[in-house]
């Protein structure tokens, strides 16, 4: 039996997976056509891997596939279909609506302009390794659990997309992303001696230096199953733990010596043995300049915690902790298993560590939904209150796990959004102003907002 759907599209990137029982553990061929002129736009195989396929048993997970639609169309807006090749299987989902991001309009604002992520960073998730966060830069450059850090780092996708952001045309970063949404990216011209001779260089040829930041997404373990992010609470199997295991020798391991920055996100490290593991392995005498950086929900992050995580005292260079909500009832909705009570406890011990110089920065995200904008004042005065660093809005990101129709309910920042009005009048506070409060890809909303004001006046 032939099964498979569309999952959705991230920017330009289309994303979907394909399976035959009779063959599980083989590839088979997806063609992709537009439903509005019925003409084929490509066929690609389905073998990228996906735990999310491991986890529901089809084969070995590799029948994931991905398409970027600018190279196969010049359509803005259409209808787009699949269906394994020489089959009459259509994949559910089909047709699919999409529209793909006006990338000629947003060209002349990034020309010129240089980021440094993807010549400084790896992230390895449960999916592949990326040269930035995934919600940004979804090219997969390469297979932590099949390949070495080498081969990854400095693989045919890992240097087009560095060549990408040498001439300026940034075709595989999203609008998501805040440093494009606020116009941040620095102009060439303005770069250090040097850095951009070796940015060209790196953008042509292999990167003589390994990545300096390394982020630990691959494993998803945690505590919670907020929606925004899972269905079910996420616990890391046999298999996957020895995948782990290849991935810390092959990769986590040999990058340590060029690392400034190594990340834990992903998942939860106080869930995870793994990450636990990795901290513990760290050799702070080998690696003097290390800094480590900690993504939490911070529902079990108190003083015991703190006390399990010695081998990382005096290197940690920050803790974010995810709340997306500023009062109990919310709380307990968007981070599904975790207790406002307990949770806001570790969130003032870790302040008091951040007060004390024992982590170098500490801040709280929030991620704006139709449940708790209304919530963004309380949370930005709780990031004050705390003497936080960084007080952090995040759009809200359609991951596969809401129920059909779903993220369109719960995504506000959708001009669409019945409740879009609202939000704009949320994002007017004058507290959104304040040093520490970032708003990141809802600056935009926020620039909107205050312009409408100033028209009405």
């Amino acid at each position: 039996m032939i099964e498979g759907t569309l999952d959705r599209t991230i920017g330009s990137t289309l994303n979907g997976w394909a399976w035959d029982s009779a063959r599980p553990d083989e590839p088979v061929v997806v063609d992709i056509y537009d439903h509005d002129d019925r003409t084929l736009l490509a066929s690609v195989r389905a073998d990228q891997p996906r735990m999310d396929l491991v986890r529901a048993g089809k084969g070995d997970g590799r029948h994931a596939f991905s398409l970027d639609l600018r190279t196969v169309t010049g359509k803005r807006k259409f209808s787009v279909a699949a269906r394994v090749s020489g089959t009459a299987a259509v994949l559910a989902r089909s047709p699919l609506a999409v529209e793909l991001e006006d990338w000629e309009a947003r060209a002349p604002r990034l020309k010129g302009r240089f980021c440094s992520v993807p010549f400084e960073k790896l992230a390895l998730s449960n999916d592949g390794a990326r040269l930035c966060c995934p919600s940004y830069v979804p090219t997969v450059v390469g297979d932590p659990k099949t390949q070495t850090l080498d081969e990854i780092w400095n693989s045919p996708a890992a240097i087009e997309i560095r060549r990408s952001i040498v001439d300026g045309d940034y075709r595989y970063c999203l609008d998501l992303c805040p440093a494009i949404v606020q116009d941040v990216l620095p102009r060439v011209e303005t770069l250090p001696p040097g850095v951009y001779a070796a940015a060209v260089e790196a953008a042509q040829a292999p990167m003589p230096t390994g990545p300096r930041h390394l982020a630990l997404l691959h494993d998803r373990s945690c505590n919670l199953s907020c929606p925004s992010c899972r269905a079910t609470i996420i616990a890391a199997t046999v298999q996957e733990r020895a995948e782990f295991q290849v991935i810390l020798d092959r990769v986590i391991r040999p990058a340590f010596p060029s690392l400034k920055v190594l990340e834990f996100a992903g998942g939860e490290i106080l869930a995870s043995a793994h990450l636990k593991n990795v901290a513990l392995s760290i050799d702070k005498e080998a690696a003097p300049d290390l800094r480590v950086a900690i993504m939490s929900n911070g529902t079990l992050f108190d003083r015991a915690a703190w006390d399990q995580l010695r081998n990382i005292h005096g290197i940690v260079k920050l803790v974010y902790v995810s709340l997306d909500a500023a009062a109990a009832d919310s709380f307990q909705e968007l981070r599904r298993g975790g207790i406002w009570p307990e949770t806001l406890a570790n969130v003032e011990f870790l302040s008091t560590l951040r007060r004390d110089g024992l982590i170098e920065e500490f801040g709280i995200t929030f991620v704006v939904q139709q449940r708790n904008y209304r919530e963004m004042r309380a949370f930005a005065e709780l990031g004050l209150r705390l003497g936080c660093d960084r007080v952090m809005f995040h759009e809200l990101v359609d991951f596969g796990t809401y129920p059909e129709g779903g993220y369109a309910v719960r995504n506000v920042c959708d001009p669409a959004h019945p409740e879009h009005q609202q939000l704009l009048a949320v994002l007017r506070d004058p507290i959104f102003s304040e040093r520490c409060v970032e708003l990141t890809a809802l600056h935009g909303l926020r620039r909107q907002a205050l312009t409408q004001e100033t028209a009405a006046v």
